[in-house]
């Protein structure tokens, strides 16, 4: 229950500064009308009336989720969050809390992110649907499974690359690398099956993929069946992965700030 409490103030926080939510929403609207242009004008070619085996509809339905997406999966409040205490030894307090620090910052990262959800997400999409069709998924169980999955990935690569703060205070270069390969590689940036076969196979195996490509080729019915459920269970073994191996860095960077002192 302590964890629902923490999501809860993250969440009364959020309603206190949110006057630059419409701003927020407008520019997201923005971005979708003008990647669902874009792919639209790409499918008029004759080369691209099917690509990888998605029609444009398909295409647009992909790209048009994929930045309302974004807006979560993409927000680095966690590993921010995580830099700039460790640097300043703000950590210290939060440590000297009865509770576990990976647990706290998932509790602070839903409710941050269920503000984003109901306030941004939503009318987003709520406008978008006005100038854009998004097909209904065609397997909504598989698909919220993934996407769930999907989240708790996320999480954990910021939390990995967060706590190696305990152990080189200067990880900014580092974690721009991994947001710039995570862009290029979840399919945020263009879908997999638009990439050659070797290297989407390569990219698919990654964990970056499991953010955006798993859950959205399944909601377009691009893979299906035993596909999918390889999909789903490659995503769940990446978020145990993950997640265990964040909690190994957090232990032994708390016994290295013990060690100094901190």
């Amino acid at each position: 229950m302590r964890y629902i409490a923490f999501a809860w103030a993250e969440w009364r926080t959020r309603l206190a500064y949110r006057a630059g939510t419409p701003l927020a929403v407008l520019a997201s609207v923005f971005t979708v009308y003008a990647m669902q242009a874009i792919w639209k004008a790409l499918y008029h070619s004759p080369e691209m009336v099917r690509v990888g085996g998605v029609t444009a509809s398909g295409a647009v339905s992909y790209m048009v989720l994929t930045r309302l997406f974004v807006l979560i999966m993409d927000d680095t409040w966690t590993l921010r969050l995580m830099m700039g205490d460790i640097r300043r030894g703000d950590v210290v307090t939060k440590l000297a809390r009865p509770v576990d620090l990976q647990g706290l910052l998932f509790a602070h990262t839903a409710g941050r992110h269920l503000h984003t959800f109901l306030f941004q997400l939503l009318p987003t999409l709520a406008v978008s649907l006005l100038f854009v069709r998004v097909g209904a998924p065609r397997e909504p169980l598989r698909f919220l499974v993934s996407l769930t999955a999907g989240y708790v990935l996320s999480f954990g690569i910021q939390f990995c690359v967060g706590a190696l703060t305990f152990f080189w205070t200067q990880v900014g270069s580092f974690a721009t690398l991994i947001r710039v390969l995570g862009t290029l590689a979840s399919g945020a940036f263009v879908p997999l099956w638009v990439l050659p076969r070797g290297v989407a196979t390569v990219l698919s195996l990654l964990p970056f993929a499991g953010m955006y490509s798993t859950p959205l080729d399944i909601y377009i019915g691009q893979v299906h069946g035993p596909a999918a459920l390889w999909g789903v269970a490659l995503q769940v073994g990446w978020a145990a992965v993950l997640w265990s191996g964040g909690r190994v860095l957090y232990q032994l960077g708390r016994q290295r700030a013990a060690y100094a002192g901190g």
